[in-house]
């Protein structure tokens, strides 16, 4: 591999060099003295992808504080996930409070008076997927503490350092800012929802007011049929609309299929199968006409009365408590559960006149709008973040004196 070239007035230095690295560590979960009104925090791998480390959820006890390797790491201390579900390992932190940890988070406690906490963290931070590349081990990869020691930091003299964190947290605030009201705004649509669907209205079972199809067109291609786009289980999934700039596979199906499983404005599609019972029922609402797309299979098509029902809010109806019980109560299965389209047609929901139905779905699709937009915004900054990241913590844009 290529030795990157340190900038002018920049220095390569290992990790271990810079400071204190260690692990952290878990009292027995089985003696309730270790935790029970434990005022010391303490927490998991998980919750590091907060970034800065403002409050954790656990709590240990003095006593389970000294029956464990937990270290009492102090504020400015860097923590990386050592392992952890999905994503976590190689997630970076710094502590903005005295915290202890599991001993799936690495810690370093800076000792060297040329680095700034602020400016490692970011450092780090950047480094994610290299992290992540030179954990060792098969399947549940991890980290360790010998691995970190060695990694090399850039650094660039104190006052540059200054400067680079200062930017860098200040993306940080903003998308912190819109992060919260996201939240704040998820929050308020969930509200909303809960009065709003709960409202008064007729009681009716689904097969009364809709259609409801199976479909069972895979995804393979056949010579002979025709070429379609499909409509899969992780679109319905990930989306609450499906439109025509979602990006659908490409497949065949035979004319028949075309016929019966060709998506219509209006249609309402629903997780039919899944591994667990929570995630039947996920529905999605198609909103606009779309050529040549076909729903596919572990999926049920409702195709709704709209003299009766309108689609977006039958949509918004199958996502409350009150529905997901339901689903719940039907699902069959042992390590695999599905829906049939009679338990599916037994789904009793609540009805209010179709001008109400029209008014609280406009009201959500327009928060849906907002919240998507949100989202954009905030995938934005990060990536703009990210580039800005790439030079200025490789010196490419070199910052002194608060001046670029």
């Amino acid at each position: 591999m290529k030795k990157s070239k340190v900038p002018s007035g920049w220095m390569s230095c290992s990790l271990g060099s810079l400071g204190e690295l260690s692990a952290g560590g878990t009292p027995s979960t089985r003696d309730r003295s270790f935790w029970d009104k434990g005022t010391i925090r303490w927490m998991s791998s998980g919750e590091i992808h907060q970034k800065h480390i403002r409050e954790v959820k656990g709590r240990i006890t003095n006593k389970g504080y000294q029956n464990s390797n937990a270290k009492l790491l102090p504020v400015g201390t860097i923590l990386i996930a050592l392992a952890g579900q999905g994503k976590t390992r190689g997630t970076v932190a710094i502590t903005n409070i005295e915290v202890t940890t599991n001993q799936s988070v690495g810690a370093v406690k800076i000792k060297h008076d040329k680095v700034l906490p602020l400016y490692l963290f970011h450092n780090l931070d950047r480094r994610y997927q290299e992290l992540r590349r030179i954990s060792l081990g098969d399947g549940r990869a991890g980290l360790n503490l010998d691995i970190l020691r060695k990694l090399q930091v850039l650094l660039p003299p104190l006052p540059e350092q200054k400067e680079i964190a200062k930017i860098l947290s200040t993306w940080d605030r903003a998308i912190e800012t819109l992060a919260k009201l996201i939240v704040t705004k998820t929050r308020l649509k969930k509200g909303l929802m809960q009065k709003l669907l709960n409202s008064k209205g007729k009681q009716i079972i689904l097969k009364d007011i809709a259609e409801i199809v199976f479909s069972n067109v895979d995804k393979k291609s056949y010579s002979g049929q025709r070429q379609v786009s499909l409509c899969n289980y992780l679109d319905v999934y990930n989306n609450t609309y499906i439109t025509s700039n979602l990006p659908f596979m490409q497949a065949t199906a035979s004319e028949a299929e075309i016929n019966k499983f060709s998506l219509k404005e209006g249609d309402v599609i629903i997780t039919k199968d899944s591994e667990t019972p929570e995630d039947i029922g996920i529905p999605a609402v198609v909103v606009e006409k779309l050529k040549g797309v076909i729903c596919g299979y572990h999926l049920a098509i409702i195709r709704p009365d709209t003299d009766k029902i309108n689609p977006v809010y039958l949509a918004k109806e199958l996502t409350t408590l009150r529905i997901k019980k339901q689903f719940y109560k039907y699902a069959n299965g042992a390590t695999r559960f599905g829906l049939g389209t009679g338990d599916i047609g037994k789904i009793e929901i609540v009805v209010p006149k179709l001008d109400d139905q029209v008014k609280i779905s406009r009201l959500f699709q327009s928060m849906d709008r907002e919240a998507s937009l949100f989202a954009m915004v905030r995938e934005h900054w990060q990536s703009q973040k990210q580039g800005l990241m790439q030079k200025l913590l490789t010196g490419k844009i070199r910052v002194k004196d608060g001046a670029k």
